[in-house]
């Protein structure tokens, strides 16, 4: 592109329509002329431009490269022409979608040297970019979300790597919002978003406690974080239990294939993120929504602290069903004798059958193979007197998948004697070994 052609350009930033401004904003961007810079900055920091010429206008920042205009993150010289670090982070948290995934990318092309010109640095990670990526990665916006995991990739691997043109021509008609998508990096490998979550693994800490603490909606997006890829490490703490899964959504949902180390360190740096969120979601057991509630007794249930433990059995006697249903399905990870006891108790004495179902598939969980004595005695006698069906069936099975051979004389006098046919036939097929 000529000198007249930059200079139109720069003409259409001023333009009264927000498509045009944007176009010509990331025009200038793309030519990596970093006397733009300026223009575009002020472009980004006019509420008055609208979000998309905004968002705009921090991308082709990004790909001008450069570096911050002192202050962290910046270095000596060079400000007139660097961008200002406190509007990106103070954009990361815009309301607008677009705008906020535009700060993330360009903080981490700036802050890592992986922008179109930027020399790459090294050290630690900047804190103002990883802990603005880490917020991100806590956003409600499954886009900011997406947007964050790329960021980090980028400030932490410090590439941009994209192998479409950012401003191809189309076949057909292109929106903006597709141009601004363009500008993103290629989806990272798992190997890369590993990497990434292990390095800014204190950063999502403090986020995620952060995000917990104020506010139940994002409570809500860390505990699903947390449970889509049955996060932590499966040693002692048992803090997944559930199949050995790795990882932290949205950087990876447990099931990618990694060496075993490097799956050793995520494992060790989602174990650190769910330890850390423990206290505040105790604190939200007893929120007065039904659906928050129900989310941080999920969490907790897999956890081995004792405040947890202690939680999820004030969660036993929630005066909402639900509640006491979802804490009971969610045990399994972590045998803890008190609760095991609370559990128990529901199997004898709940009022409820179908909550006596879950506690008694909960008690299979929790006695494991070669149940104690105490779990396989309420299994037994829940199995051959409780008064409805489903219950003593759920008991049978809970009793076979605890101790085989302990549970082969119930099930025998179930299968002869049992008043439901459903209960004998399920008994028989214990005997047997099928499900």
């Amino acid at each position: 592109m000529g000198a007249k052609g930059e200079a139109l350009l720069a003409q259409l930033l001023g333009s009264a329509a927000p498509e045009v401004r944007a176009i010509a904003a990331i025009g200038l961007g793309l030519t990596g002329d970093r006397r733009h810079a300026p223009a575009l900055a002020a472009l980004a920091r006019s509420p008055e431009a609208g979000p998309v010429a905004r968002a705009a206008a921090v991308h082709a920042l990004g790909e001008l490269g450069g570096r911050f205009s002192g202050g962290a993150g910046g270095g000596a010289g060079g400000e007139a022409l660097g961008v200002d670090q406190a509007m990106l982070l103070a954009l990361a948290e815009s309301s607008d979608s677009q705008l906020r995934q535009a700060a993330l990318l360009t903080l981490a092309r700036l802050s890592s040297g992986s922008g179109g010109a930027g020399a790459a640095g090294g050290g630690e990670l900047p804190t103002g970019a990883a802990e603005a990526i880490a917020a991100g990665a806590f956003s409600a916006d499954p886009e900011s979300r997406s947007a964050a995991v790329a960021a980090a990739v980028a400030l932490t691997r410090k590439v941009f790597p994209r192998a479409q043109e950012p401003l191809a021509v189309p076949d057909g008609m292109l929106t903006l919002r597709e141009v601004l998508a363009g500008l993103a990096p290629d989806p990272a490998p798992a190997a890369d978003r590993a990497a990434a979550l292990v390095a800014l693994a204190p950063a999502l800490r403090k986020a995620a406690v952060a995000a917990v603490s104020t506010s139940p909606e994002r409570a809500r997006l860390v505990a699903d974080a947390l449970l889509s890829s049955a996060s932590g490490a499966s040693g002692a703490s048992g803090a997944s239990g559930r199949g050995g899964r790795q990882g932290l959504a949205p950087f990876l949902e447990g099931d990618e294939q990694l060496p075993e180390s490097e799956k050793r360190e995520v494992e060790a740096a989602a174990e650190s993120i769910a330890a850390a969120v423990v206290m505040p979601f105790v604190s939200l057991v007893r929120h007065p929504a039904v659906e928050v509630r129900t989310r941080a007794v999920e969490v907790l249930a897999a956890r081995a602290e004792p405040q947890a433990q202690a939680a999820v059995i004030d969660a036993l006697g929630d005066r909402d069903e639900g509640v006491r249903r979802a804490a009971l399905s969610a045990l399994g990870a972590v045998r803890d004798k008190t609760t095991v006891g609370a559990v128990a108790a529901l199997v004898k004495s709940s009022p409820s059958w179908p909550l006596r179902v879950r506690a008694a598939e909960a008690l299979g969980r929790l006695g494991g193979a070669g149940g104690d004595k105490a779990v396989l005695e309420t299994l037994t006698t829940a199995a051959r007197s409780d008064g409805y069906a489903l219950v003593r069936e759920a008991a049978a099975r809970a009793l076979a998948g605890a101790d085989q051979a302990a549970a082969a004389p119930v099930l025998r006098e179930l299968a002869q004697r049992d008043p439901e046919p459903s209960v004998r036939k399920a008994a028989g097929e214990l005997l047997k070994g099928t499900p």
